[in-house]
């Protein structure tokens, strides 16, 4: 299916679902706007299947591609990490409530346990 946003996941912006990249796709995009800070392109798209990209600029589209495919290597742990992290923080601010620490952990099938994952009052 087609959506507007090239970040992975979903995002909620002023009570507004905002659909992203849910998978891995077959052909990349990358662009100088992610640069110019004008939007941010996610590690599904950045990552893809095969190695084929569209390159996107300010004036055109271009599609890069290698004949090589170690180039496109699965997801490893510290991408797989930060996807689940950013997943959590939807306006990228690098910071997630306390309270959604346990979900971040489960995510990553680490410890989640309450007594690990929550904060001692004192």
């Amino acid at each position: 299916h087609a959506v507007s946003n090239v970040w992975d996941g979903d995002r909620e912006c002023s009570g507004m679902k905002l659909f992203g990249i849910h998978n891995t796709t077959t052909v990349g995009f990358l662009t100088l706007m992610e640069a110019l800070r004008y939007c941010k392109v996610g590690s599904y798209l950045k990552s893809p299947k095969l190695p084929i990209w569209v390159l996107g600029s300010e004036t055109h589209l271009t599609v890069f591609f290698a004949k090589e495919m170690a180039i496109v290597a699965s997801e490893g742990p510290s991408d797989r990490a930060r996807r689940v992290f950013q997943s959590y923080d939807p306006e990228d601010n690098g910071f997630i409530p306390e309270g959604l620490l346990q979900d971040v952990m489960k995510s990553l099938d680490l410890v989640s346990d309450l007594e690990y994952v929550r904060s001692e009052e004192h």
